[in-house]
């Protein structure tokens, strides 16, 4: 399932041909949500739905400036989050006072703009659990896309710690997977996250990836959540934050390398051999210009 959502927030960038290839490739039921160049993916493939958001447009400035250089504190369970990363959830409307409120609030639900966290919801809820029952949920993202994932987590929690009744319960969430995550909060909101979803959430790091390692501890933010430590070999390690203290390359951080590794972890548990070794500056350049060119990358 890491390697699943791993590879779908890597398809995930791709925004006119994304929807088109999830219907011919096994899945019943898929919709794209953009707002404010942010994007989440949501699909089902009628036994399970899998919510992928995706990561920082790399060639979008303001998405940067906006999201994710903003590192004002935002109050939630108890402690504060990164702003930026939670504007980032609701792209396209105000942070929501009650979700259930804003739907069962007549004229006013016109008044309150739907970001994409509310679409989100409303979606899964109404259209496909109507269709398909209450599926089990699978949420990830990679790297902006994994903070929104488990801010997604800690959104629900929120509103049921104000004794709202959310659309989707956080008990409903069977597992997070997320890559190249940075850290969302501060300690009292990753103790509340892993309270709540303990032996749910998995966060892996590939090699030496930078963006695990920030916002960084000395301004208070924490982890949460079990994390793994991925190599291209296939190599697995649990409660690892991989062997280098400082993390300085950016080129790990590509989802294109994590989805590989995966990749080669199932392999290899198979019998199979690996794929090529990932690594050097010509198969950097080629996975960059596969994110930044591509001939599915319209306007989102």
């Amino acid at each position: 399932m890491a390697h699943r959502l791993c590879a779908l927030a890597e398809q995930a960038y791709w925004y006119d041909t994304f929807e088109p290839w999830a219907l011919a490739n096994g899945y019943v039921a898929a919709r794209g949500f953009h707002e404010d160049s942010i994007q989440a993916k949501v699909l089902c493939d009628g036994a399970r739905i899998l919510i992928v958001f995706t990561a920082t447009d790399l060639v979008v400035l303001k998405e940067w400036v906006k999201y994710d250089f903003d590192l004002r504190r935002s109050a939630m369970l108890g402690g504060w989050v990164h702003k930026g990363f939670r504007r980032a959830l609701h792209a396209g409307g105000a942070l929501p006072l009650s979700v259930a409120g804003a739907l069962d609030s007549g004229a006013d639900a016109a008044k309150q703009p739907m970001g994409i966290y509310l679409q989100i919801l409303t979606y899964v809820a109404f259209t496909l659990f109507g269709q398909y029952g209450t599926l089990p949920i699978y949420v990830g993202g990679h790297s902006l896309g994994a903070a929104m994932a488990k801010m997604f987590l800690a959104e629900l929690a929120e509103q049921q710690r104000q004794g709202r009744t959310p659309l989707i319960r956080p008990e409903q969430v069977t597992a997070c997977y997320t890559t190249g995550e940075p850290r969302i909060g501060n300690a009292q909101v990753a103790a509340e996250i892993d309270k709540l979803y303990a032996g749910r959430m998995f966060r892996g790091i590939f090699r030496r990836d930078w963006v695990p390692a920030v916002p960084y501890k000395w301004l208070g933010f924490r982890h949460s959540g079990q994390p793994h430590y991925i190599n291209e070999a296939g190599a697995l390690a649990f409660d690892s934050e991989g062997p280098h203290i400082l993390r300085l390359s950016g080129a790990d951080h590509l989802p294109q390398r994590y989805a590989r590794s995966y990749a080669n972890l199932l392999r290899r548990d198979r019998g199979e051999p690996r794929l090529p070794v990932i690594g050097g500056l010509k198969q950097f350049c080629k996975d960059f210009k596969e994110i930044v060119v591509h001939p599915g990358r319209g306007k989102a």
